[in-house]
């Protein structure tokens, strides 16, 4: 969803305002493709709807809603847009443990800043921020997230990220992230629904 949104702010840096997912299916097969394409372009922001389907089965699995805006800070510059993000492929390890994500006690987790994770701004990418509040509402309540809604105050610019997570209700969970090197600010409040039993934690 990054790159329609990356031209339209050129050659200021898109960012991420919200992201909301959510799972549609109980099960699916080994393989997702993932495409997106714009709801709404307008001169400062970008809406798109990203569509993950079963690969084999062409079954939607899943939805998502993305929201970017463009930096208000004129030093946030965008990088070179690349010409499309068609790409295959899968991972030896889990996402979560690959980014080096660590949960530090239940319902708490944290994020270092990475080369590798940032965008251009030198803040988290906002799909990390997003994870950081997915994990700390799994790790509190040992059960998967099935729909996420988070909303992008600041970025993460020292780190480490850290997500603290309380239930709210039945199935939702409350995230804050935090940017615990620059003062403890508020990054992200993320919502989180989990799934009424682990099952859907081994799929």
């Amino acid at each position: 969803a990054g790159v329609p949104a990356m031209h339209v702010s050129i050659p200021r840096l898109a960012v991420t305002l919200d992201m909301a997912i959510r799972i549609v299916v109980d099960e699916m097969g080994p393989e997702l493709a993932v495409t997106s394409h714009l709801l709404k372009q307008g001169r400062n922001t970008v809406a798109s709807e990203v569509r993950f389907t079963d690969a084999g089965s062409g079954e939607l699995v899943a939805l998502g809603y993305l929201t970017f805006m463009t930096s208000a800070r004129p030093q946030d510059l965008s990088p070179p847009i690349p010409g499309g993000m068609a790409f295959d492929g899968s991972m030896p390890v889990d996402f979560p443990e690959r980014v080096g994500l660590r949960t530090v006690a239940p319902g708490i987790t944290e994020l270092e800043r990475r080369p590798f994770l940032l965008q251009a701004a030198g803040s988290l990418q906002g799909g990390m921020v997003a994870l950081l509040g997915e994990m700390a509402a799994e790790s509190l309540t040992g059960r998967p997230v099935i729909e996420l809604d988070a909303r992008f105050f600041t970025g993460v610019r020292v780190g480490p990220g850290r997500a603290t997570a309380e239930v709210v209700g039945d199935g939702v969970v409350r995230v804050e992230v935090r940017d615990s090197g620059n003062a403890d600010r508020l990054a992200a409040l993320v919502t989180a629904r989990v799934a009424a039993s682990p099952v859907l934690a081994d799929r």
